[in-house]
């Protein structure tokens, strides 16, 4: 059963949502559903994105298209096909990048993520699309930590922690859940401590991120 709805209100302490119907539930189903127990009804509640995507993420894909050709000398639009299939059978639903396509930000960041994930993998160049990365995003550091490539230059990085770890702690043993990370190479991570981790990160605009304990053990990040 799916309906659409509004949220009107939220109590934070005991994490509830308050919502209406733009319909009428359909109690008799869901008493067939659960045998009259409604107590126990449960499901997911999916909040869109009402923000129309902007004219630097669509420059962003094209650029990062684009340089997948470069790669493969496949046609852009041929590329482009695949990674709307590729979007489709992840989310379900068909995306267009047209300027006057309805595509929400979090849908276009969605696949962002699918290509800049396959350059990735494959080891594609980033010529242009690397300077557009938008380096605000959790997925991007995401990325680069999942495929340990440098959110600087692109380069082989490692896991680096910005928050003190401790001398002598092993960091197998340790509580990760509120450190942050990014991924890293030896030249920048070397300029990390000759700055210091505040200017760093300031020179680079970087957002280092929490990974949760299901994302670290993707990640192969502490014990």
């Amino acid at each position: 059963m799916e309906y659409s709805l509004k949220v009107v209100g939220y109590d934070p302490k005991a994490n509830t949502v308050q919502v209406k119907l733009d319909e009428t539930l359909n109690v008799e189903r869901l008493n067939t559903y659960y045998k009259g127990d409604l107590s126990n009804v449960n499901g997911n509640l999916i909040l869109s994105d009402p923000r129309a995507f902007s004219h630097n993420q669509r420059a962003l894909y094209r650029a990062l298209i684009n340089d997948i050709y470069d790669k493969y000398g496949n046609e852009s639009n041929s590329t482009h096909e695949y990674f709307k299939e590729e979007y489709y059978s992840k989310y379900g639903h068909i995306i267009s990048a047209k300027n006057n396509a309805d595509t929400s930000v979090e849908q276009m960041n969605n696949l962002i993520e699918i290509v800049i994930d396959f350059m990735f993998e494959w080891g594609i160049p980033f010529k242009k699309g690397y300077e557009l990365l938008p380096r605000d995003e959790s997925y991007f550091y995401y990325l680069c930590l999942k495929h340990r490539k440098c959110c600087i230059c692109g380069q082989h990085a490692d896991v680096c922690h910005v928050d003190v770890v401790g001398s002598g702690r092993d960091r197998k043993s340790i509580d990760h859940s509120e450190f942050r990370f990014y991924a890293g190479c030896r030249t920048h991570h070397q300029e990390e401590h000759n700055l210091g981790i505040s200017n760093f990160l300031s020179k680079y605009k970087i957002t280092p991120i929490k990974l949760n304990a299901d994302d670290r053990k993707k990640l192969r990040i502490g014990g």
